[in-house]
């Protein structure tokens, strides 16, 4: 009976200098690390450009960050919404805000004339702007209005891509004229104003 202690004394102490625990206790630390987040803003599911960050926000806010717009107002393309439009040095920036929201928000934004994100500007290649940004989700390819597109997505949210990004050109090897991001979520979503989570699409 004394060597059976023994043997117990001597298998508990390595244990301890192991770190060693019951497999309950590493559960309940796995259970731990896994359980669900809340769900996060649009600028925490695509990448930290500055130009995507402004989605959700505001027009006010946007205002604090570009100034005032060169003209703001009431749309019916694309579809019923109120817009500002900014112009600058590095191109022209168009953002949407759909008519049913209490507030102005901006849900979709337009680019221009050497405006651009992740490093591509309109005015580029579709193969200038894979280059950088990589290989697209979709296109590029033939529009109902005879605009060739190639786009990216990022996030999910009940299956339907958080953002959709996507670059138009005249022809398949021409200058793109437009990129337009799209925050596909805002309409996908139970609460209007908090997109799902969803992996980021790796640039």
């Amino acid at each position: 009976m004394a060597a059976v202690r023994i043997v117990l004394v001597v298998l508990i102490l390595f244990l301890t200098l192991l770190g060693g625990e019951p497999s309950g206790g590493n559960e309940s630390n796995f259970g731990e690390q896994v359980e669900p987040v809340a769900s996060p803003l649009v600028e925490e599911i695509v990448p930290g450009d500055p130009v995507l960050r402004l989605l959700g926000k505001t027009f006010s806010e946007i205002k604090q960050t570009l100034g005032e717009p060169r003209e703001q107002g009431y749309g019916n393309r694309p579809g019923p919404h109120y817009y500002m439009f900014f112009q600058g040095d590095e191109g022209t920036i168009r953002v949407y805000s759909p008519v049913e929201t209490e507030e102005k928000i901006a849900v979709s934004i337009a680019l221009e004339d050497g405006a651009g994100i992740f490093g591509a500007k309109t005015g580029m290649t579709f193969s200038e702007i894979e280059a950088i940004v990589g290989a697209p989700d979709f296109g590029p390819q033939l529009d109902l209005d005879d605009t060739y597109l190639m786009g990216y997505f990022f996030g999910a949210s009940n299956q339907v891509p958080e953002v959709i990004v996507s670059f138009a050109a005249d022809a398949p090897e021409g200058p793109t004229h437009e990129i337009f991001i799209k925050w596909e979520g805002f309409y996908h979503s139970e609460e209007m104003l908090e997109p799902g989570t969803g992996e980021l699409h790796e640039i």
